[in-house]
Order: structure tokens, then sequence, then C-alpha cells
């Protein structure tokens, strides 16, 4: 029995860290899942501290937002002085399980389970999530066909602060994007990449650096970005060659991952033109979005990893972007490549195994975590007197309520849906769709919508991360959002309305 109510039925499960168990929770009468962290012996106080702290950071990171395709945390308990983690429990095989029976899996099955795991780390992403460790061990599939992703052990938020050794990689050598495996920092274009690697193993039936078992070798190939090209991934090739591109910014985002995985799990055609309405994202009505580029290159194209070369050089060969392991040559032809291209090579090679000799022996300390930030909440709402233009035609109704106050008549907003208004607001704030989306009595602040436009044309929004509902629900079931803007941490009431969410909130920034 763990904390006097989770029974432990039966294991499912270990690594590294500990056990995990099916359990029933006899207060609530419901299955759920219980990882059991234990120290391993001869591990001092220190290491069983950070232990413990690893795992609270695990838990508040998968309770900051809410997917159906991520794994929910409902508890941390505690065990002879280890830490338990409750969490949702799923039937369920791992991705990895199903490709070892399998050995590789249909597009379409593929496609699906990649649209569900990138749209659960697009919400994580802009929770200012980093999950860092996304493989097929770390996916779960249903009976259904549900994915989840689960285990943010090693994940990292905006703000945190480290919890392990200067130098120590964080991930798994066979998904790792190159810039990790060099030492940079984690950012969600890690993912990105981590995402395609895992999808390349179910398509072709092994990772993208190959199958070597040797964590070290397979590190100095991350580094380099030594991609296998794809073999027998058909109209996923260009897609997942886009995703592991070795330079992150060349990358798409997952947001744009999502959907041309959608697309290909449902079978529609991408083009190189033109645009196609997305699927709504937490309620968020239809977005027309640029088409993906083709899956299918025409006759004569460069494949789509390959980088574009400066003018002037129109008939020089393109430079890929990730460094395929080559095809073996026949005898003779070795040194058949240019000078240059050895120099390169030799070059690359070296700066390579550097990073391995500084960075790899310390490799197989996988965590990083820490504590959040101190939060700076916004200044009291002030009225704004504004200045003598008319009131707008969206003139506050008779008897609103004042600025704070106004009822919420929907239950507690979903936070993603939450998280998603005040993200459209940011994007179009000092316009009528911004407007829109404030309340009558936030709406007050301005004066009208004329001020509202003028006040937003002297105060630009430069920069705005980590848009997370920390303190849970109001009493009333409103949500205070808060968000980072131009540096400055604020928070926000959002309401459910008759007309739907709005922010209920002073939000100006000066």
């Amino acid at each position: 029995m763990i904390a006097g109510h989770y029974r432990l039925v039966e294991h499912i499960g270990s690594g590294a860290m500990g056990v995990v168990w099916r359990a029933v929770d006899e207060r609530l009468e419901r299955a759920v899942a219980v990882k059991q962290i234990l120290a391993q012996p001869g591990m001092s106080e220190a290491e069983r501290s950070s232990m413990r702290l690893r795992a609270m950071r695990e838990a508040k990171n998968a309770a900051r937002f809410q997917h159906p395709n991520a794994i929910v945390v409902f508890d941390v308990a505690e065990q002879d002085g280890d830490p338990c983690l409750v969490m949702e429990y799923l039937p369920s095989k791992s991705l990895s399980a199903v490709i070892s029976e399998q050995s590789t899996l249909p597009l379409g099955q593929v496609a699906k389970i990649g649209e569900q795991v990138a749209s659960a780390l697009v919400a994580a992403h802009r929770a200012g999530i980093v999950h860092r460790d996304i493989k097929p061990a770390n996916i779960l599939i249903d009976e259904h066909g549900t994915a989840k992703i689960t285990d943010f052990g090693i994940s990292r938020a905006a703000g945190d602060l480290t919890l392990t050794q200067t130098g120590l990689i964080g991930g798994t050598p066979a998904y790792l994007a190159p810039e990790l495996a060099r030492g940079s920092d984690p950012a969600p274009a890690s993912d990105v990449f981590s995402l395609g690697a895992t999808l390349y193993h179910a398509l072709e039936g092994q990772p993208p650096y190959g199958n070597s078992t040797n964590q070290l070798a397979l590190l100095y190939t991350a580094a380099n970005g030594q991609v296998i090209p794809p073999r027998q991934s058909g109209k996923a090739t260009a897609l997942l060659m886009n995703l592991l591109r070795v330079e992150p910014e060349e990358r798409p985002t997952m947001v744009e991952a999502r959907e041309r995985l959608a697309a290909l799990a449902s079978g529609e055609p991408e083009t190189t033109a033109g645009t196609r309405v997305s699927p709504p994202l937490y309620g968020a009505g239809p977005k027309p979005v640029a088409a993906s580029v083709a899956t299918e290159q025409p006759p004569g194209e460069r494949p789509p990893w390959a980088r574009t070369v400066a003018p002037l050089q129109p008939q020089s060969p393109r430079t890929p972007t990730a460094a395929f392991i080559p095809q073996s040559r026949p005898a003779g032809q070795a040194g058949s490549a240019p000078a240059t291209a050895r120099r390169r090579t030799i070059l690359i090679g070296s700066i390579a195994a550097a990073v391995v000799v500084v960075g790899v022996v310390l490799f197989l300390v996988l965590n990083q975590g820490g504590s959040p930030a101190t939060n700076n909440t916004q200044s009291p709402p002030r009225n704004n007197p504004g200045t003598s233009a008319p009131p707008s035609s969206s003139a506050r109704p008779v008897n609103a309520a004042p600025l704070g106050q106004t009822e919420n008549t929907g239950g507690t907003p979903n936070y993603g849906q939450a998280g998603n208004t005040v993200k459209a607001y940011l994007d179009a704030v000092g316009t009528s769709s911004a407007w829109s989306l404030l309340t009558p009595a936030a709406q007050d602040v301005y004066g009208s919508m004329e001020n509202f436009q003028s006040y937003w044309a002297e105060h630009k929004i430069d920069s705005y991360q980590r848009i997370l509902a920390d303190a849970g629900p109001n009493p009333d079931g409103s949500v205070d959002m808060y968000v980072t803007v131009n540096g400055n941490r604020v928070h926000w009431r959002m309401v459910n309305t008759a007309q739907g969410l709005r922010i209920d909130a002073n939000t100006q920034i000066g």
C-alpha cells in the first residue's frame, strides 16, 4: 500500500530509475499507474535528494498542461522515503514494443501516431516545456490506436534551474538532436528532431543513426548529424528528412509537423502552393496555413532536405543539411572525393570527437530540473481615461460587472483553450479581433476601441512566452493565465461567457 490508499496490484514495467505498477486508488476506486522511483544501493543523501527533486519536477511539468495525448499525473506520494508518481493508467503497449513485434509499421498508422504525439508536444511547448526524450519507449498506444506521451523525467521547463552537473547531456542517443549531442540547450526544435527520429524508426525498422548498441558511437554520430537516408518511407520521406535537418532553424515547427502528419494520416495530398484549412486547435476556429512542401519531388528537383546555394552558382552541387552516412563505395573509389570535401569531413569529425571526449563520459546521467522562476505579477488594474475619441460600437452593456468581477458562467475554462485565447490576443493586439477577446470591463480600461488601437500603436510587444495556469482555478471557476510579456510576468483572469472565453483584466503593459 502506497500513501495509505494506493494498493499495488501488478508490476507492469521497470527501468533505471525504478518500477511501474498497476494499482488501485481505494479512495476514488479507480485504476492508476504508480511509478516508484527507488534509490539505488550506495546512493549518497545528496543523490537521493536530487532524485526526489527530479521526481517532483516530472510531476510538475506533466501537470503544467492538459492534453488527451499526454499521460496525466494525479499525485506524488512517498514510500519509505522514496517518491512515487501516481499517474493515469492506460492499458497499452509502448511504440517500442510494437516495433519489436512488427519490425515496421504502415505509413498511415505511423502518421496517425505522429500527429497525436505532435499535438501533445505543441501543447507542451506552448506551456514552456521541452520533453527532451521523445522516443518509441515513451509513447504508449492503446487498443484503439490512441497514442500518449509519457515520462517527463528529463523534460525542462522555461526558467528551470539545472539539477545535474555542468556538461551532462540528457536524452537517448539513438533519437538525440545533433545540437543536444554537441551540448546546446534544449529547445522545441530538439523535440521536432526526436519525433522525426521516432517516426523514422517505425517506418524504417531502425533509428536514423543505425542499430549500434554502442552509446558513445551513437552520440558521436548524432553530434555529426549522420542520418541514414530512408529507403522505405515512401510519401513520408520528404517530411522525415525535414524533421531531421541538422540545423534546428531549418526544421519545421511542431505545429507544421502536426499538420503535415495529419495530411499523411488522412491521405490528403500535400502541395507546393496554396493553402488548406487546419483542424481546430483547442476549440479555436479553422485557420489557413501555408501548404507543406510536396512529398514527391518533380523530375530534376533536388530533395527537400538539400540546402539552396548562393546565386551565380546554379550548377553547384547541393549540400545536404543532414550529414548522411554514404553508401559503401566500390573498391578503389574511396579516395575519389574532392580534397575540399575530405577536409570538411575531417574537420566535422574533429569537432564531434572533441564534443564526445568532453561530454560523453558523463552521458548516462540524463536528468535536468529545478525550481520555477519567481513570478512577478502585474500591478493592480487601473482605469485609463484615454482620449476624447467617441466610444466604439462595442460599447459596454448597461450594468456590466466591474473589472475582475465578470461572472464566469460556463465552468472552469479548458487550460489549453484559455492559453490559446491569450496567445490569439497577443498575436492580434491592437486590432478588432483582439478587442473582441476582452470583457466589457476590460475594454473600459481603454475607453474605446479607437483608444485601444492608439495605445497599442505606441506600446509594442517585442516578445511573450510561458502562457501558464500556474495557480489553478479560482473559487468561481475562472482561471488566471500567467504570461511573460516583454520580460515582465503578468496574469490575466479568463472567464467563460455567453460569447465564449474572454480576458477580464487590465491588459496594458506600460
